[in-house]
This record gives C-alpha cells, sequence and structure tokens, in this order.
C-alpha cells in the first residue's frame, strides 16, 4: 500500500494505492479538499469541498472466501467486480454530488444454504 497525504491546516490532499494480495485493489485520490479544522473532528466535514475518485476491483470468490464459510449465503460466488465514482461538492453552499459505476465480469451466483460449495 501506497498513501501521500498532504495538510496544511485547511487543504487536504491524498493518494492512496492498495493492492489486497490477489483478492483487488483500490484507488483514492483527492483533488482541492478544503476543510474547516481538524481533519479528525466531524465538524471539519461539514462544509468541505473538493472532489475524490475512488476505484475498485476485486475477485468475488477470493474475497468471500476471506468470510466465516457460515455467514456466506451463496453455493458459488465467481467473478470480477469493479466499483468506482466520483465525490464532489463545489462549495459549502451546495450539497455534495456523488457518481457511482459498478460492473462485473464472469458474474456467477448461486443461492445456497450457509456455506461455499467444495471445489
Amino acid at each position: 500500500m501506497t498513501l501521500d497525504a498532504a495538510f496544511d491546516g485547511k487543504n487536504l490532499g491524498l493518494d492512496v494505492n492498495a493492492e489486497l494480495a490477489d483478492a483487488g485493489t483500490f484507488r483514492l485520490a483527492t483533488k482541492g479538499i478544503v476543510i474547516d479544522g481538524s481533519p479528525l473532528e466531524m465538524s471539519s466535514w461539514k462544509r468541505a469541498s473538493g472532489r475524490a475518485k475512488f476505484d475498485a476491483r476485486f475477485d468475488m470468490e477470493k474475497n468471500a472466501a476471506l468470510v466465516p464459510e457460515e455467514l456466506v449465503p451463496f453455493s458459488e460466488l465467481r467473478g470480477a467486480g469493479r466499483v468506482s465514482g466520483t465525490v464532489r461538492r463545489d462549495s459549502a453552499e451546495v450539497p455534495p454530488e456523488l457518481a457511482v459505476h459498478l460492473d462485473t465480469r464472469g458474474l456467477v451466483v448461486a443461492l445456497g444454504g450457509g456455506g461455499r460449495a467444495s471445489s
């Protein structure tokens, strides 16, 4: 994982790249984020403005294997997924906007009674 962060008391910049072994990747990049106080205080974010883009790609079978078997409601889950989008707020006077895109490739979902099928 790589993390580049900068904060000068008002302007916040983040660039995060994470590899989840062979189960997926995550990327977050911000541009022009302006907050009103400490990034650790929720009140600082009430009037925040700027833009963030995110992109996550994942292998559904490998991620499902990370969940205890008795909590997985599928007997089979395979394929690749991607979630990407943008969060933006042009100024503190307007509401935030969110755009999200989700797509899959080779998706296989089989409902089953609590647990994955044996390979």
